[in-house]
């Protein structure tokens, strides 16, 4: 009964920063709107320029590229924090600095996953997709494990860069070019079999199944190498990332 209760009392502070963090988003409706509804542009585009059947096949491809963004935004908060020494002023109190990354963390994942939910709406509308409660549950579930790699690299640019803007400029030039050499959007000729392992095109691989395209025998597999990435990513983040500079 007492690990319980100590258990819940720690948990709380955790789950009122990531109210507090979704609060702040939503007070601020022009950088969330922006946030919220550019990959729904990405589609839009997509599905302008392409000839038939392209638009939709892009569908898995910009729901994921939505997520993999997700870093970027981890690694400038933590930056921030860091410059502001949110971390120095934590430590004098009962609540461990775990507590404000995996409330982060939750924040993060919970804003990517609506993002995601629209672009798969959105889909409904402008192509022929269809999908069930079960397959958007699993979408969901998909995502989530999908976006924790991400996430980590953005911890680890955090690790090594002390400004916000350059932490942008890092991840999305490391970013897009795993994009292009995944395959994601089109195999470069002999780097199929190197692509195919880097986490932008696993985690499109993982989505692909849900929205008809792709082979659902490759789910296992992506999913087993994304958590092998977030364990070596976090894990080299975690002796790197440093609260103070």
């Amino acid at each position: 009964m007492m690990t319980q209760t100590i258990s819940a009392f720690s948990i709380r502070p955790m789950l009122a920063f990531v109210v507090a963090q979704l609060t702040g988003q939503l007070r601020n409706w022009r950088t969330s709107a922006t946030t919220l509804f550019a990959p729904l542009m990405l589609l839009f585009v997509f599905t302008v320029v392409g000839e038939d059947g392209e638009g939709a096949a892009l569908v898995p491809f910009v729901v994921g590229f939505t997520v993999m963004f997700s870093g970027q935004t981890m690694a400038q908060i933590l930056i921030t924090w860091r410059n502001n020494r949110i971390f120095t002023r934590l430590s004098a109190t009962p609540t461990p600095t775990s507590h404000l990354i995996v409330g982060t963390v939750i924040t993060q994942l919970l804003l990517f996953l609506v993002q995601a939910l629209l672009v798969m709406l959105a889909s409904l509308v402008l192509h022929d997709l269809s999908f069930d409660v079960l397959d958007l549950m699993a979408i969901m579930g998909v995502i989530l494990v999908g976006t924790t790699p991400f996430l980590s690299y953005g911890a680890l640019v955090a690790a090594f860069v002390n400004k916000t803007e350059t932490a942008g400029i890092v991840y999305t030039f490391t970013l897009i070019p795993m994009v292009f050499l995944g395959g994601s959007l089109f195999t470069i000729p002999g780097l199929g079999e190197f692509g195919r392992y880097l986490p932008t095109n696993l985690l499109t691989d993982l989505i692909r199944p849900y929205f008809g395209f792709g082979e659902p025998d490759a789910i296992p597999f992506s999913v087993v190498l994304l958590l092998a990435y977030s364990v070596v990513i976090t894990g080299l983040a975690t002796i790197f990332f440093k609260t103070d500079r």
